[in-house]
């Protein structure tokens, strides 16, 4: 929420030609400090997660049993399409 609080500040400040070096540097302390594992940008992931993963695991599962031969690659692939999305979100 404080988080939240603060980028919609630097968003309005931004849009307004009033942000400077000076509040970048106390943003980034802030941010920083109420923020470490960078949740606020990887709430859209987080929301996503669970039917990312529900839907690794039907596949996989799926492939195991029909496509015994090629259950190794499935699995590798689920698993890509499981965290690859949120490190392009984290990045």
């Amino acid at each position: 929420m404080l988080t939240a609080s603060i980028v919609e500040i630097k968003r309005d400040m931004i849009s307004s030609n009033t942000w400077d070096d000076k509040l970048e540097g106390g943003y980034g302390f802030l941010k920083s400090k109420l923020d470490p594992l960078h949740t606020y940008e990887l709430k859209g992931y987080f929301a996503k997660f669970p039917f990312l993963v529900a839907a690794g695991y039907l596949v996989a599962t799926a492939s195991q049993v029909v496509f015994r031969d090629f259950f190794p690659v499935v699995y590798g692939l689920c698993v890509a399409g499981v965290v690859l999305p949120g490190l392009i979100a984290l990045f």
